[in-house]
């Protein structure tokens, strides 16, 4: 866990990039000093950002921005946009695939399934009300930190399978 994400405050704006496979430990570190760099000087209209970054699992990479320093704009969520794309283009991922579903299965491993496959688990009971999923539409730290991880009853991941 990055420490200065951790101590960013619960008003913070959230985003969350799910890639389609696990990063190597490699992959990781290349992303972290990446993402450092960028928060480092990530600006909005030349007003520097207040940012952090996060990097969970091996699988999501987290950018938080405290718009009470500074508001991000279009400009510069386009250019984290572009970070990430750049990011997955290097190492062959795809960290906008919005038809995979991230969840813990019965022995707490993460697993990342298409929705299809993951509707077959639910069916098939593999998968069921209390199954923690992946919320990667929260848009606070304190979304995040709350609401990030929990049941798929309570997600909105719920409306699509009911």
């Amino acid at each position: 866990m990055n420490a200065a994400f951790d101590q960013m405050p619960n008003h913070a704006r959230v985003w969350v990039y799910q890639s389609n496979r696990f990063l190597t430990e490699s992959e990781q570190e290349i992303a972290a000093r990446s993402l450092a760099d960028f928060c480092n000087s990530w600006n909005a209209h030349g007003a520097m950002l207040k940012a952090a970054f996060d990097i969970r699992y091996g699988l999501f990479l987290i950018l938080a921005v405290d718009e009470n320093i500074n508001a991000v704009s279009g400009c510069s969520i386009d250019k984290s946009v572009g970070l990430v794309k750049a990011l997955g283009e290097q190492f062959g991922c795809d960290f906008f695939d919005r038809k995979l579903v991230s969840f813990r299965n019965a022995h707490d491993e993460i697993e990342l399934q298409d929705i299809n496959q993951f509707w077959a688990l639910r069916k098939a009971g593999l998968a069921d009300s209390e199954t923690v999923v992946f919320n990667n539409l929260v848009q606070t730290v304190s979304e995040f930190r709350s609401g990030w991880e929990g049941p798929f009853a309570k997600s909105w991941h719920a409306e699509l399978f009911t």
